[in-house]
């Protein structure tokens, strides 16, 4: 039994299209309606998109031709004349690579077809001391090396043709795929698309790691149109959908939560340099570390109830002075913020 495609949704451009890029803008409007609302006919899809019948067949003829659309069969919907053609994006028929840097002791990789289902997966661990120095040349045991070397690995699994790679990454990524900076894997002005593009001879799009999850969760996960995803890991980081529209920010920083000072009472100096930054607090790593500083009970794991940790704190978390206050119990245990 075949599988309902999925109701996405889109994010609209902020940009305004330009009268020569007509056409490139057309298509990308049929592919994105037919991807979010399934396979219509030409007719429907000209109404949808309030354009003529012979402009959407002449690029429902290009995207054929392409591959990237393809004809399922007349419509068993009952109209006078001939039945209409049903038109499809080639969700089957291609795929695409995904690339996830975030995880603070694994890197990921996964080809999946157009409806976000993972076909093949594999990863490798993080290398011992991400923060090396030779991000701008591949050289054994750099993260760069290993996120090559995965990412050929996954493109060797893919059973059909790929349309391109998308890179979740830590860290402030500007135009071009460049990360700017991201201190948990020690790059700066590293031109993360050019590489893998020069490597793959495939198409690159590099995100904010927070910034593709919250990408993900508005147009697949039923997500609404103002929300905020905080994401933890190998750091903390936050990506925004406002009036239905991506945040980046002026210096595509939006979000960049983990880095905010939040106390310097005892935390552990922070890559970027600073004391008391959050993620010293609540990425994936110190929160291990204050697992296992809070004893041998907090990190049991029982099929009943969550064991409760120690009434009395370790003496590495955020003093009352913190805007961050942590409540635990025996059957839960959050977070809690005060204006700071």
């Amino acid at each position: 039994m075949a599988t309902a495609a999925p109701r996405a949704r889109r994010v609209h451009p902020r940009t305004a299209v330009l009268p020569a890029h007509g056409r490139r803008h057309n298509l990308s409007l049929v592919l994105q309606t037919l991807y979010s609302a399934g396979a219509m006919s030409r007719a429907d899809l000209a109404r949808r998109l309030d354009l003529t019948k012979v402009t959407v067949g002449d690029l429902v003829a290009e995207l054929l031709q392409s591959g990237h659309a393809v004809e399922l069969g007349p419509s068993d919907e009952v109209r006078p004349g001939k039945p209409a053609t049903l038109v499809d994006v080639n969700r089957t028929g291609l795929q695409i690579i995904g690339v996830d840097l975030a995880e603070h002791q694994t890197l990921r990789a996964a080809v999946l077809d157009l409806d976000g289902r993972i076909l093949a997966r594999a990863e490798r661990p993080m290398p011992d001391d991400p923060g090396t120095k030779a991000v701008h040349s591949i050289k054994k045991g750099t993260v760069l090396e290993v996120v090559l070397d995965l990412t050929r690995e996954v493109i060797g699994l893919a059973t059909a043709p790929l349309l391109g790679i998308g890179v979740g990454t830590p860290g402030i990524v500007g135009p071009g795929g460049v990360v700017d900076t991201a201190p948990n894997l020690g790059w700066v002005d590293v031109p993360l698309r050019e590489v893998l593009a020069a490597e793959t001879r495939l198409p690159v799009f590099v995100s904010n790691d927070a910034d593709a999850a919250v990408h993900a969760d508005h147009t697949l996960g039923g997500g609404g149109d103002d929300l905020m995803l905080i994401k933890v890991g190998r750091g903390v980081g936050c990506g925004l959908i406002v009036g239905g529209q991506r945040v980046r920010g002026a210096h595509f920083a939006a979000g960049e939560i983990g880095h905010v000072t939040v106390g310097t009472d005892g935390g552990a100096r922070c890559r970027c340099g600073k004391d008391g930054c959050l993620e010293t607090w609540l990425s994936a790593p110190n929160l291990e570390r204050l697992l296992a500083e809070a004893g041998p009970a907090a990190r049991r794991v029982s099929g009943s109830a969550s064991p409760s940790l120690p009434s009395s704190r370790p003496s590495t978390w955020p003093r009352s002075s913190s805007p961050v206050r942590r409540t635990c119990s025996a059957a839960s245990c959050s977070t809690r913020w005060t204006p700071l």
